[in-house]
């Protein structure tokens, strides 16, 4: 039976959390166009974070209990409840509030931006329509004298904003060419995507790293796919435009990350290396094969594996008091709904639903009858 519960919920975040952070130590020594599909990979396996009888539960008896136990424990406060339905209202008002916050800021940036904005003139557009080649996407190139740096907007309106200053054709080809390629690549959706997945999980710290380990990677990408195809005098004048727009881009000039703005001046360094060499990142093809062979092998095991607190049982002398772990017990769920729990040596003994899935919790097994 597949389900979801606490534990895989934890335990869904913690292989996240190990994921992100494998990729963001190696987001150096491996091709870049792979990045953004395993941190999509990522994402997936934290909003699917499911439960089976089949997957192998790896016991912790020392730190995992101290964490979890306490989780799950009935409080008189609560009327007999536990935490959790407490943490997941904050969970979800917090999560809300940010989604309203991040949509209100969003809004205004686009009416600010767009603000007094004009289609851009025909030199402009007859150079942008070279740009997009035969089979152009809808994308509507504006001027403004409200932005100090070029940017793209909108997943179903693309616009293409450009500040009110006099590019040189050779700059606003570099310019159109980056912002095109942003949406060639749909990264301005990704970026959407990126960041309502960090509101829903803003607890955890590991999300956040991901979002700025993306943007950056995307304006990288992004470099690449722009200049492939370039000589090296025609890279070079790439990286000069790219220079110029930083520094005539205003300290004020502050945008919502889904936007792509292409004075993102946090990974310059990197973008020069990526630019200027050949192999954008794909040198060693034998290398990129292994690691995504071995980033998928762990995607695969973090589904058939869960970790689980485990506690050993306090010693009674009691007569009459029978012991029992998840080690020699486990639980039988039948065709008419009951719950039994079969223990070493003793006669099953029917429970309720609530303690089959506590002791669930715990580490014991529930088995469907079939």
């Amino acid at each position: 039976m597949i389900q979801i519960s606490l534990c895989s919920v934890l335990w869904a975040a913690v292989s996240c959390d190990m994921f992100i952070l494998l990729l963001h130590r190696l987001k150096k020594h491996v091709d870049i166009r792979a990045f953004v599909p395993l941190y999509a990979a990522v994402m997936v396996r934290m909003v699917m974070p499911l439960d089976s009888v089949r997957m192998a539960v790896i016991s912790d008896r020392w730190v995992y209990p101290e964490l979890y136990l306490p989780l799950i424990e009935k409080r008189d406060w609560l009327g007999g409840k536990s935490v959790v339905p407490v943490l997941c209202t904050i969970w979800a008002a917090m999560a809300c509030a940010l989604a309203v916050r991040y949509g209100i800021i969003y809004l205004g940036a686009v009416r600010r931006l767009q603000k007094d904005a004009v289609p851009a003139g025909g030199g402009t557009l007859v150079l942008f329509d070279r740009i997009a080649g035969k089979k152009p996407l809808s994308i509507s190139v504006c001027v403004t004298p409200y932005i100090g740096t070029p940017y793209g907007i909108g997943v179903f309106h693309r616009r293409i904003l450009l500040p009110a200053f006099p590019y040189s054709e050779e700059a606003l080809s570099c310019i159109l060419r980056h912002e095109y390629m942003h949406f060639r690549n749909h990264d301005v959706l990704f970026k959407q995507i990126i960041i309502l997945f960090c509101m829903v999980f803003w607890w955890n710290p590991a999300v956040w790293l991901m979002k700025r380990d993306v943007e950056q990677l995307i304006e990288l990408r992004c470099d690449a796919a722009a200049t492939k195809g370039m000589s090296h005098a025609e890279k070079i004048g790439y990286l000069e435009a790219i220079v110029d727009v930083v520094r005539g881009q205003s300290v004020s000039d502050n945008t919502p990350y889904a936007m792509t703005r292409l004075s993102a001046a946090d990974c310059l360094e990197e973008r020069f290396h990526i630019v200027m060499r050949e192999d954008s990142g794909n040198a060693h093809p034998v290398r990129n094969r292994i690691f995504l062979c071995g980033f998928a092998l762990l995607f695969v095991l973090s589904y058939t594996v869960i970790l689980q607190p485990s506690r050993e049982p306090p010693e009674n002398t009691e007569e009459g008091v029978v012991e029992y772990s998840p080690e020699d017990s486990y639980i039988i769920h039948s065709k008419d709904g009951a719950f039994w729990l079969y223990r070493a040596n003793c006669l099953p003994v029917k429970i309720e639903m609530s303690e089959a899935y506590f002791h669930q919790e715990i580490g014991f097994i529930i088995v469907e009858e079939k």
